[in-house]
């Protein structure tokens, strides 16, 4: 199953990405969302 491709590009600035739809952003991993160490599964 293939989508429809986006009808404009640009670079992403990350060489291994490539370009990107023109709406997209790039955005560090850490910026998605709040993370929090020691909040894992109980035992």
């Amino acid at each position: 199953m293939r989508r429809p491709a986006y009808p404009h590009y640009k670079p992403s600035g990350i060489e291994w990405l490539g370009e990107i739809p023109k709406h997209w952003e790039v955005l560090a991993f850490k910026r998605l969302g709040d993370f929090q160490g020691g909040a894992g599964f109980p035992n």
